[in-house]
């Protein structure tokens, strides 16, 4: 099944570039959402959370469902901690509050699983796809603006597949 969404994803952006040379500008904005669409559904059928980041932010937004003025990574901590040492702290601030709210906001509609800690992140680096054919469009010429929303549907792609190579060969060693 990963590949099938895979393979659509990249028809989908090869077609976006043809759309782009023969002056279908809107068809080639429409594809190119889509393949952003099919590349990140792609990514975020992981079935575990990673190591750092991602674990630390889904257990403070699972708190903040509880209390959502205090983003707190021990509801109840156990044993003392220092308040000076953010990595093992009470409260959580490592990140603006907005990004844990969408996704106590997520793990509450879809429930406690990887891919609802995951669609925030989905929505929004979509709506930056389509954000930044507009903001490129204002400063440079339309097919600018979809090159840049092109480079940008598959950028994250391949930033994510680097630091998955690197933690796997770190594993392995």
């Amino acid at each position: 099944m990963n590949w099938i969404i895979l393979a659509v994803a990249l028809i989908s952006l090869v077609y976006s570039l043809r759309s782009i040379q023969r002056g279908r500008y809107r068809l080639a904005l429409a594809l190119i959402l889509l393949g952003g669409l099919f590349l990140r559904l792609f990514m975020i059928g992981d079935g575990y959370l990673h190591t750092w980041d991602e674990r630390f932010h889904a257990l403070v937004a699972k708190n903040l469902m509880d209390a959502p003025l205090k983003p707190m990574l021990y509801a109840s901590p156990v044993l003392p901690f220092d308040p000076t040492d953010w990595t093992c702290n009470h409260i959580w601030l490592h990140k603006q509050p907005l990004s844990l709210w969408s996704i106590a906001a997520s793990l509450y509609c879809f429930g406690s699983n990887e891919i609802a800690v995951r669609v925030p992140s989905l929505i929004f680096s979509l709506l930056s796809i389509l954000l930044i054919y507009p903001i490129s469009h204002h400063f440079f010429s339309r097919k600018v603006a979809l090159l840049a929303a092109f480079f940008l549907s598959f950028f994250r792609l391949t930033v994510f597949y680097w630091n998955w190579l690197v933690e796997e060969q770190q594993q392995t060693i």
